[in-house]
């Protein structure tokens, strides 16, 4: 019988071996009598498919649902969306608010990122680096003290605070709903925070602006960032 035929056979016995053993060290010595059976080409030749069938993965074949990379970004968009989804919590004890706006003062609001806040007469909240854009024109009502409604004039909106901690901008939103807490930090800039709805703890959940120019998600902002800290400026 030719040698090539016997160690065929050979190796088909140890793999039939290996498929039966029960222990771990049966295993090994199985996997032993391979090597010492099967030429060292045979090693080779299986080396260079495996890496021709990476690199085949790697840059000719597009992503599939079976990719790592995909599932990865799927996993983190649902952690995303299930933080999105989060509700907030209720601060029941409310000082005592005043009905009616006891002062009134035009605003403008810029962030440490030179971003102007901005509410549309569509609703939409954003950021602009135009100063004389007229929607970013604000009106600062107060009900008490630190605690204010703010307004655009142009859209005749009312910033809001929802459960979800997203920025919206209403004509006649709830009282309490579109109430924020006016803190003048230490180094002379503000933050505003909803005064009715908070995360952890109170006046945590902050309005904010990115670098690109958008709101900044109230689940991942604090008082120390550039996208939370507003200069108010004097628009008498």
């Amino acid at each position: 019988m030719p040698v090539e035929k016997k160690s065929m056979l050979a190796f088909i016995v140890i793999i039939l071996n290996l498929l039966h053993a029960k222990t771990v060290n049966s295993k090994k010595s199985s996997l032993k009598l391979i090597v010492q059976v099967l030429p060292p080409a045979t090693f080779e030749i299986a080396y260079l498919n495996k890496t021709d069938q990476k690199n085949e993965k790697q840059f000719d074949l597009p992503q599939h649902d079976w990719d790592p990379k995909y599932l990865i970004n799927i996993r983190k968009h649902k952690k995303k969306m299930r933080r999105s989804n989060k509700r907030a919590k209720t601060n029941h004890d409310l000082t005592p608010i005043s009905e009616f706006p006891t002062n009134k003062r035009f605003y403008k609001l810029a962030n440490k990122l030179s971003f102007f806040l901005r509410i549309k007469e569509t609703g939409e909240i954003d950021g602009t680096l135009n100063p004389d854009d007229e929607a970013v024109l604000l009106v600062f009502e107060s009900h008490g003290p630190s605690v204010i409604r703010i307004k655009g004039v142009k859209s005749n909106r009312y910033l809001r605070m929802n459960k979800q901690g997203m920025p919206t901008a209403e004509h006649s939103p709830p009282l309490y709903d579109s109430l924020f807490r006016l803190n003048h930090e230490e180094n002379a800039w503000d933050t505003f925070a909803s005064f009715k709805f908070y995360f952890e703890e109170k006046y945590d959940m902050l309005v904010g602006i990115t670098k690109e120019g958008s709101l900044k998600n109230p689940l991942k902002a604090s008082p120390g960032q550039y996208a939370t800290q507003f200069l108010s400026i004097p628009c008498d």
